[in-house]
């Protein structure tokens, strides 16, 4: 695993990254249901931060093909799996 440190704090200061939610899968019709977890995919990528003001940001998770992609609301928080 990855050791992530800021600049400046000691080894008691360093907090553990916060990790990507998926609260709520939207639907092609528009619904929304309910969420999963990140290091289900292949591939995560943020799309867009505070999405309309939600304060959700729009996430995009997919395996090998795009065409079948899951696009959810969530928090991307450190962006960390």
């Amino acid at each position: 695993m990855t050791k992530v440190s800021v600049f400046g704090e000691t080894e008691g200061q360093i907090k553990e990254p916060k990790k990507i939610e998926l609260i709520k899968l939207v639907n092609s019709d528009g619904g929304l249901d309910g969420g999963d977890k990140p290091n289900g995919f292949e591939n995560v990528t943020l799309l867009i931060k505070s999405y309309y003001c939600s304060g959700y940001d729009l996430i995009l998770c997919y395996d090998d093909d795009l065409d079948e992609g899951r696009v959810y609301l969530g928090y991307w928080n450190d962006g960390v799996v």
